[in-house]
């Protein structure tokens, strides 16, 4: 009988200017649920025309949000101004 290891990913916030409050944030059971939290906590989104924001304010961080999703989940980080990390346990 074949053994599945089942991932857990951990969604750790840095915050550069005030160590202290950095945090694990949470914990998530896909890839995909951990990449999407992590792009929402650094408060990035669409707005109604599409153009990518972060926190309300339109952005030219990245050219779209899909950019972003696919690079996060590529790379398992995001850096703004703080730090943004996932890491993968089995």
């Amino acid at each position: 009988m074949e053994t599945i290891n089942k991932m857990t990913f951990y969604l750790f916030y840095y915050h550069v200017d005030c160590p202290e409050l950095s945090e694990v944030y949470s914990k998530y059971e896909t890839k995909d649920s951990a990449v999407k939290a992590m792009v929402k906590l650094a408060g990035y989104s669409n707005n109604k025309k599409g153009e990518l924001t972060q926190f309300g304010e339109t952005t030219k961080d990245y050219p779209s949000m899909d950019y972003l999703l696919r690079k996060c989940e590529v790379e398992l980080f995001l850096r703004d101004h703080d730090l943004y990390v996932i890491f993968p346990f089995n």
